[in-house]
């Protein structure tokens, strides 16, 4: 099974991003970041010196969505 280290959930549903954050904290995930749409994510990404090794994204979403 491949784990990811640090893992980022952009989604502006704040039930679905704690199932998805809980499933990969469950499965060893070290980090589980949590965004509730693209522009909060780019801040996040930029914010942040670690790498994210996976990124889990709702394609429709208010401000900035996934496709954007």
């Amino acid at each position: 099974m491949t784990t990811f280290s640090r893992v980022l959930i952009i989604d502006d549903d704040p039930v679905l991003r704690t199932m998805v954050g809980q499933y990969f904290e469950q499965r060893g995930a070290d980090e589980v970041l949590h965004a509730s749409d693209g522009l909060d994510a780019l801040q996040l990404i930029e914010s942040t010196a670690q790498t994210i090794d996976l990124i889990i994204s709702d394609i429709n979403m208010p401000r900035l969505d996934g496709v954007e």
